[in-house]
């Protein structure tokens, strides 16, 4: 009746791909691309997609970035989509990818970001560093994905209303503080 027995909807696959720097996730973007030019590429702030637009161009590379607002479930659908950041709010991220009808869903980070930032990406870079990590290597694993998705749902919980910023970093300024 109120949906107190029913089972808790399976959030949408995501294969996480999380680099210790900026420039090591530039770089497995231009990997990506080079194996499959048909993915289509999204931001969720527009600061993000100017700055990934400007370093594809500078790689020689022209290659649309559509903000998440743009996104349409035509242009999705049976697609890989690769995002080029997390949402740092998983219900809004997960109501997204739901729509999306994709057929893989694959998120780029790196641990310099802020929503990574906030939950010790510094510390986490600094141990791959101890431990032999490159720069150009990238981390996936369900127990990462899992930890992310911690953090999003962490974060949830402390935000009434989600404010929206042109980075990643407004959006933290405006609703973390």
């Amino acid at each position: 009746m109120f949906g107190l027995f029913g089972k808790k909807e399976k959030p949408v696959p995501v294969t996480d791909l999380v680099w210790m720097t900026d420039t090591g996730k530039k770089k497995g973007l231009l990997n990506i691309l080079q194996k499959d030019m048909t993915v289509v590429l999204v931001a969720w702030f527009e600061d993000t997609a100017r700055e990934m637009e400007t370093f594809l161009q500078q790689e020689g590379i022209e290659y649309s970035i559509l903000s998440q607002r743009q996104l349409r479930s035509s242009q999705t659908t049976g697609r890989e989509v690769v995002f080029l950041e997390h949402y740092p709010l998983y219900k809004k991220e997960q109501e997204t990818f739901k729509s999306l009808n994709a057929a893989k869903i694959t998120v780029l980070s790196s641990l310099e970001e802020p929503l990574l930032k906030q939950f010790g990406g510094e510390r986490i870079s600094l141990l791959m560093r101890n431990m032999g990590g490159m720069e150009e290597e990238a981390i996936s694993h369900n127990m990462v994905t899992l930890s992310i998705q911690r953090a999003q749902q962490k974060l949830e919980k402390k935000i009434t209303v989600d404010q929206s910023g042109i980075s990643a970093a407004e959006w933290f300024r405006r609703n973390v503080g």
